[in-house]
């Protein structure tokens, strides 16, 4: 895998293009480094893109997942006189409630490392303000390997 670096504006409306269109690089990192900005602001805003930009969801739909197979275990424990007396609807409820679960936590944690991986881009290109110009006209930006035009 390779690190993203984020040196000129045409980095942070690649950047900003990524997350705009949900079609993310693969990278191990992020690392930024800004012409105006100290080393101490570049270290914390790298870690804020980095936490979020590759978060999957997968806790979020770990917690919820389980959460829910616990629900519906109890909930199916409760209705039965015997645990002899399992139907496979019991089951079809408890796999089904695990299911429905897992994506919904899936979705939320998503949701949230989008809308907070937003915020500090939206910090980020407070110090690239060229960037959101690089952006403008065709609704592409140039990409940090080149120019996808030529």
């Amino acid at each position: 895998m390779k690190t993203i670096s984020i040196s000129t504006a045409e980095d942070v409306a690649a950047l900003v293009r990524d997350v705009r269109t949900g079609k993310r690089r693969h990278a191990n990192e992020i690392i930024i480094r800004l012409d105006g900005l100290d080393k101490e602001q570049a270290n914390k805003l790298s870690y804020e893109i980095n936490k979020h930009y590759f978060t999957c969801g997968c806790s979020e739909a770990t917690a919820l997942g389980l959460a829910g197979l616990i629900t519906a275990f109890i909930l199916t424990g409760t209705r039965i006189e015997s645990w002899q007396s399992i139907s496979w609807q019991d089951g079809l409820m408890v796999v089904g409630t695990f299911i429905i679960a897992t994506g919904v936590g899936k979705s939320i944690g998503r949701l949230r490392a989008g809308r907070a991986l937003k915020k500090a881009i939206d910090k980020l290109v407070t110090y690239a303000p060229e960037a959101q110009e690089i952006g403008k006209g065709n609704g592409s930006a140039l990409c940090s390997i080149g120019d996808y035009r030529k």
